[in-house]
């Protein structure tokens, strides 16, 4: 059995329609969503329009992460830090809650 495919892309990075032609150039169903994982509001809203177009989700697969090379560990701004934060843990948080 072939499953959907759900892409979640960043919001500050373009869609990649070729992604979506490839997945359903194979057979499958395929969803994009332009979210920021690390705010629950959004996580909430991937999760509601995946529900709604594929009625359910059989496997949940957190696998969003970013990471910021620096030379001076106080060269990281708390902006940075959260944002790390949010894209790293509070993302699997949020979608993983808006899932059960």
């Amino acid at each position: 059995m072939q499953l959907p495919l759900l892409l979640l892309l960043r919001q500050n990075r373009p869609c990649r329609p070729c992604s979506i032609l490839a997945v359903c150039q194979r057979g499958r169903k395929a969803l994009a969503i332009t979210a920021d994982l690390g705010f629950a509001d959004q996580a909430d809203r991937a999760v509601e329009e995946t529900i709604k177009k594929f009625g359910r989700i059989d496997i949940l697969m957190n696998n969003c992460a970013e990471q910021h090379v620096v030379e001076d560990f106080a060269d990281i701004s708390p902006e940075q830090i959260e944002r790390t934060f949010r894209s790293n843990i509070f993302s699997y948080l949020f979608v993983t809650r808006a899932a059960l």
